[in-house]
């Protein structure tokens, strides 16, 4: 297995969101605490294979202590990123945390208020972030860290099948635009296959999407370049991202349509655990 892995560590469940096509579910209703972080940071460190952690969730700025976990990681003299909606990103936010983070990933789907709603990306009373606030929080982030790298995730579902983000992801000037086919998810309880697109949908939404910045789309090709942003089109994610869960689980999502717990990170060492998981290296390192 390669080496040089990202993992993604999933802090908490809970959202101040409730996006139709969200996979992010644990079955966690509790956050762990600092100490529980801290101690399953230093056991995916022992396995001698991480070059990077992702702080993910849920909604992970809702979790109280995010900032203490990503201090636990940079004490290990390694990158930290991070994947956040950006409602509660607050200018006073950025500027005392910006500098900690080699990347910071905004999850957009659409900016139109209409579609932003109908994915569920806003808050229970219909809060949304515009393009513009976007962007603001964009130029702060730079501002304070000019070293920062800025991702935007978008997943495409039936709901923004027909939008086109290539404008605004242009006007950013962003690093890397993931483009994300929805995955379908069911674990009895939460069921998101009603909004799930086909192949030739997602190609669609891809190729408009390449075409808005001048680039020919071609099917078998996951990632593209354009002038210094990179796009990455991820049809398959399942087998491709070593996700621990907001229980502290590592997680397998190619047994069935939601997570199979594979080892706990608490108690087990993350190094053995790697051995149980399916984990598709392939697909993992097409991404770049």
């Amino acid at each position: 297995m390669n080496k040089n892995l990202k993992v993604n560590l999933h802090v908490c469940e809970h959202c101040n969101y409730h996006c139709e096509h969200c996979f992010a579910k644990f079955g966690c209703k509790e956050t762990l605490p600092i100490e529980n972080w801290e101690m399953i940071i230093e056991n995916v460190m022992q396995s001698g294979r991480v070059r990077e952690i992702n702080i993910a969730g849920g909604e992970p700025l809702l979790h109280p202590q995010m900032m203490d976990i990503v201090d636990a990681v940079r004490s290990y003299d390694i990158p930290v990123s991070l994947v956040t909606n950006g409602s509660l990103m607050t200018k006073n936010w950025i500027m005392q945390n910006a500098k900690k983070f080699k990347t910071i990933g905004f999850s957009v789907d659409a900016l139109t208020p209409e579609l932003q709603r109908s994915i569920g990306r806003c808050t229970g009373s219909g809060a949304v972030i515009s393009a513009e606030e976007f962007g603001e929080k964009i130029i702060l982030l730079r501002e304070v860290n000019p070293e920062i790298k800025i991702k935007i995730n978008t997943v495409v579902s039936q709901i923004n099948k027909l939008d086109n983000l290539a404008n605004y992801i242009q006007a950013w000037n962003v690093d890397r635009w993931k483009l994300l086919k929805m995955q379908i998810f069911d674990d009895g309880k939460h069921c998101n296959e009603g909004i799930a697109i086909n192949d030739q949908e997602y190609d669609a939404y891809v190729n408009n999407a390449l075409s808005a910045l001048g680039i020919d789309f071609h099917p078998e090709k996951v990632l593209y370049q354009a002038g210094n942003m990179e796009i990455v089109a991820e049809r398959q994610l399942r087998g491709g991202y070593l996700m621990i869960g907001a229980n502290g689980f590592l997680l397998d999502d190619t047994k069935n349509s939601s997570y199979t717990k594979i080892s706990d990170c608490q108690k087990e060492s993350f190094h053995e655990g790697l051995k149980r998981l399916t984990f598709y290296e392939e697909v993992y390192a097409s991404r770049y």
